[in-house]
């Protein structure tokens, strides 16, 4: 992902995570039966796209560098 993407994400995500803690509260919490922990609270409307972000934005550095070195090795040759 590039920036403007990334600032859109984290900017929508957040909007809809304050509206979501209004309406259902800020502290709410999914529970499944038999699932020891929580599987869903409202913050995670929040913290799961910055993960898909951190995964994204680390695959696009790393294609970057490929393309880079492509350049690169592509330069010497001429």
């Amino acid at each position: 992902m590039q920036r403007p993407e990334r600032v859109i994400t984290i900017g929508l995500c957040a909007i809809i995570c304050g509206v979501a803690s209004l309406h259902i509260g800020g502290n709410y919490k999914l529970y499944i039966p038999g699932v020891k922990y929580h599987v869903f609270e409202t913050m995670s409307i929040l913290t799961i796209p910055i993960t898909l972000l951190a995964v994204l934005t680390n695959i696009t550095a790393f294609n970057r560098l490929t393309d880079a070195k492509k350049s690169l090795d592509k330069q010497e040759k001429n």
